[in-house]
C-alpha cells in the first residue's frame, strides 16, 4: 500500500506544481500587459474569429460569440468545433484572460492578452501537463478580431 499511496502524492504534486507555475506565470503576463498603452475596447457583441498561432504548426483558427456591454465582455462557456470548449473569458479593465480545454483529454490552452480598440490580442500557453497526454510545452500568440459578414 506504500508505494500505491507514494504514487499517488508525487502524482497530485507534479500536477500542482506546473499548474502553479503558469498561474504566476498568467498573472505576471496580467501585471505587464496592464501597464501597456492601449487603445479604448470598442468591441461589441457578435462573432469573432479566433487565430491562435504557435510554431511549428498550423495557425488554429476558431469562430466564437461574445457578447459585450459598454466595452466589456460578459464571460460565457461555449463549444468550440468537436471536442473544444471555452473555460469562460474573463476581462478585468483592459486584460483579457481565460482558458480553451479539450474535452477529449488532449492539451488544454491559457490565454491572456488585451483589448486594443477592435481587437484583443496576447499570448496563449498550452502547458505540457495540461491534458491526459504528455505533451511538450509550447507557447503561441493569438488575436481575436471580429467577423466581416
Amino acid at each position: 500500500f506504500f508505494g500505491y499511496e507514494k504514487g499517488q502524492s508525487d502524482c497530485a504534486k507534479n500536477f500542482v506544481q506546473p499548474s502553479e507555475y503558469w498561474n504566476k506565470l498568467v498573472q505576471l503576463d496580467k501585471e505587464l500587459l496592464g501597464n501597456m498603452v492601449s487603445r479604448p475596447s470598442t468591441l461589441t457583441s457578435g462573432t469573432y474569429v479566433l487565430e491562435t498561432h504557435f510554431s511549428q504548426k498550423t495557425k488554429e483558427v476558431y469562430e466564437l460569440e461574445f457578447k459585450f456591454s459598454n466595452g466589456r465582455l460578459l464571460s460565457e462557456y461555449q463549444a468550440i468545433g468537436q471536442n473544444l470548449v471555452t473555460n469562460g473569458f474573463t476581462q478585468e479593465e483592459k486584460i483579457i484572460y481565460g482558458s480553451i480545454l479539450n474535452m477529449d483529454e488532449g492539451p488544454s490552452r491559457i490565454y491572456v492578452g488585451l483589448t486594443n480598440g477592435n481587437v484583443m490580442l496576447g499570448k496563449v500557453y498550452m502547458p505540457s501537463n495540461y491534458g491526459w497526454y504528455i505533451n511538450p510545452t509550447e507557447i503561441g500568440i493569438w488575436k481575436l478580431y471580429k467577423k466581416t459578414q
